[in-house]
């Protein structure tokens, strides 16, 4: 019998690099595949966001 149960792991990324900096969610996640991201969360200034399209990623934001 196979079971369906797998691990996962969760990363979570602060953002420090400048090419990163000041773009929404949804052109940090059109970029070219070698640095596709997709996020499902934002950390800043101790919340938690739900990010939208047009959220803007600021420099030491936690992205999930």
């Amino acid at each position: 019998m196979l079971s369906a149960y797998q691990n996962f792991g969760v990363r979570a990324y602060r953002v420090t690099n400048e090419k990163l900096i000041n773009k929404t969610v949804s052109e940090l996640e059109a970029m070219p595949r070698e640095f596709r991201v997709f996020i499902s969360r934002i950390r800043h200034e101790g919340k938690i966001i739900d990010p939208e399209p047009g959220t803007v990623v600021h420099k030491g934001m936690w992205l999930r």
